[in-house]
């Protein structure tokens, strides 16, 4: 019986963070959505050879760069 009133009361708190907090859910969810996609986007062109300047300047911090001749 106490598990029962334990589990509706974080249920009855449950629902009025999801109340108050909707909006910031939503905003942050969009934000992330962007800066996922833009974030695969930089991928997606490093890996395609686009960015060469920046993956010359990449390979001086460390980061492998792409060499076509061994694609």
């Amino acid at each position: 019986m106490a598990a029962a009133g334990v589990a509706l009361l974080i249920a009855f708190i449950f629902m009025f963070l999801l109340r108050c907090l909707a909006g910031c859910i939503v905003w942050v969810s969009l934000f992330g959505t962007v800066l996922f996609l833009l974030g695969l986007g930089l991928i997606f062109l490093y890996n395609a050879g686009k960015l060469n300047a920046i993956a010359s300047v990449a390979t001086y911090v460390g980061v492998p760069s792409i060499n076509s001749q061994y694609n």
